[in-house]
């Protein structure tokens, strides 16, 4: 039998020594227990059917020692913790490196114990670090010779130990280990005090920046920060706080040229200016009603009757709500098919500016369904005139669950919505509805002058870049020009020049090939003053047109048709 101990029993007695005993973390702390109770360090009993399990004095001596008590110690290594041995049997001498009763059976990789390895590393160092007689390492060195890491020789009186090339191997990869983990801690420490260095001078440069933007309300980095940067600097202000009340930071490109660079300013953060208004749906209809609620409460649609009541007074106490904030409620739906027809999703209907806000209530079907049936359908008579009359869907089973949606307008995507939430039913939602909407409408409202402001700057930047992108193809055809220039005035002073040996060789030939000879001759000089550029205008080019073509290589990704 192996009487080291395996990982789970370790495991198993380490939870024991720290004060453990009943209802084991897992299942198979039983079987380890029992098996430390077969090596006499554990008690494991059973009473009242409640299982228990506490370490004795041997236990406890292991779970601090990582070995066993000297009195059991050659008992142990004989396989036979329990049997008690006598002084005779204790002092007696046998060869050491003989083949004990109970061998580990474990390789020179396994695992050793921090002891374990101090004595081999001792050993390698020294040899006389393994003469010992001392029982305590006594088992440490049976367990190393057990690995195949030493050679022990002598009496258990007095033993001698050497190190095996597999225990000199092991020392030397424990060591290159052990340099290979100081160089990664030390690489790891210089890391973390790099990266505090960088935090530190981040966060100097964020509040550089932010007393330079508390004093002017607008700065321009240029390219000192990232937008990652300016967008973590953002963060960290709105978390710690430190911007005036009522704004917030925001950044775009300079003069919206990317560029140029970034510019960081104030705006106003409109969920700090905007109040939450004490608002709530009524508890009853009123008797004076608005049209569109009157209709709502006539028709029948996408509320279950039990439900209609209690929507109208939402519906009402948006109405009033809109009245309090000033916004106008129509007294119809435009577009809605019109009458009382069930496919109308709006019910009502009110502006706020130019934009037209549709406001639809609706009741969810009980169950979890992917597409709930409506609370009502239409059923057509053709048998008189092709009448038809709205009646309750027997497949709907109402849940009382309402849904509010607003869009703004006919096939526009939702705005928000809002839902009966346990402990918050929708009339209670009625001030957070209303403030959505102020929210958006303040937002829009300022987009609206921002981008007004963005387009002009675009257009002046825009109007710059085409300057200067005109200029350059005015340089660039001035440098056409003086290159095709020059190429003609070579070929204009080659031309002379042959026409000079052309007049040599009429002078030594006779008749008509002199005649001929001086007429070609004649012909080059004018051709070549033709061709001489110095015989035409010599003047920059100052005004030009050019195409959408000719300019984009230069636009640096603006468009050459517009200013974007």
């Amino acid at each position: 039998m192996n009487r080291d101990l395996n990982a789970a029993q370790r495991e198993v007695l380490q939870w024991l020594a720290d004060g453990g005993s009943t209802h084991p973390p897992r299942e198979e702390f039983k079987t380890s227990a029992r098996a430390l109770a077969n090596r006499g360090l554990a008690t494991v009993t059973r009473r009242r059917g409640v299982w228990t399990a506490t370490l004795t004095e041997a236990g406890r001596y292991y779970a601090a020692n990582d070995a066993y008590p000297v009195e059991a110690f050659d008992a142990v290594a004989r396989g036979a913790s329990r049997v008690r041995k006598t002084n005779k049997d204790r002092t007696t001498t046998q060869p050491v490196n003989a083949v004990p009763p109970a061998r580990s059976g474990k390789s020179p990789n396994s695992h050793l114990t921090r002891a374990q390895f101090a004595i081999l590393t001792a050993i390698a160092e020294n040899a006389e670090a393994g003469r010992t007689s001392e029982i305590a390492n006594r088992r440490t060195l049976l367990a190393l010779r057990d690995r195949g890491l030493i050679r022990l020789t002598g009496s258990r009186s007095g033993w001698a130990a050497t190190i095996t090339p597999d225990g000199q191997r092991r020392v030397d990869q424990e060591a290159r280990r052990l340099r290979e983990k100081a160089a990664r801690e030390a690489a790891e420490a210089a890391e973390k005090e790099r990266q505090a260095r960088e935090a530190a001078l981040a966060q100097q440069r964020a509040a550089d920046l932010m007393d330079r933007l508390l004093s002017a309300g607008r700065v321009d980095v240029a390219h000192d920060y990232t937008e990652s940067e300016l967008l973590r600097i953002e963060r960290e202000a709105r978390r710690l706080g430190t911007l005036p009340e009522g704004e917030k930071l925001a950044h775009e490109h300079i003069r919206m040229d990317p560029d140029l660079g970034f510019t960081l300013y104030l705006r106003p953060d409109y969920e700090q200016r905007i109040p939450v208004r004490t608002l709530k749906a009524p508890g009853r209809v009123p008797k004076t009603k608005h049209p569109a609620v009157e209709r709502f409460l006539e028709r029948r649609a996408n509320v279950s009757k039990g439900s209609i009541p209690r929507a109208g007074r939402f519906l009402q106490g948006v109405v009033d709500a809109c009245d309090i904030v000033g916004w106008k409620v129509t007294d119809k739906v435009s577009r809605s098919f019109g009458g009382n027809d069930i496919h109308s999703a709006t019910d009502l209907e009110f502006r706020i500016g130019s934009t037209t806000y549709e406001l639809a209530i609706s009741e969810a079907a009980a169950g979890n369904r992917r597409r709930s049936p409506s609370p009502y359908v239409q059923e057509w008579d053709y048998y008189r005139g092709h009448t038809s009359k709205t009646v309750a869907n027997k497949a709907f089973e109402p849940s009382g669950r309402l849904t509010v949606t607003v869009t703004t307008g006919w096939g526009a995507t939702d705005l928000f919505r809002l839902s009966d939430e346990p402990g918050a039913p929708l009339e209670d939602q009625l001030a957070v509805l209303i403030r959505k909407l102020e929210l958006r409408v303040a937002e829009e409202k300022w987009e609206w002058q921002e981008r007004e402001r963005r387009q002009k700057i675009r257009q002046e930047r825009g109007e710059e870049i085409r300057a200067a992108v005109f200029e350059k193809v005015r340089y660039e055809r001035n440098a056409k020009q003086a290159v095709r220039q020059l190429k003609d005035r070579q070929t204009a002073t080659w031309l002379r020049d042959y026409a000079n040996e052309v007049d040599l060789r009429a002078g030594q030939l006779d008749g008509e090939a002199a005649v001929a000879a001086g007429e070609w001759a004649k012909w080059l000089r004018d051709h070549a003053a033709r061709v001489d550029p110095l015989n035409g205008d010599l003047n920059i080019i100052s005004k030009i047109q050019a195409t959408p073509d000719e300019l984009q290589p230069h636009m640096k990704g603006w468009s050459p048709h517009g200013y974007h």
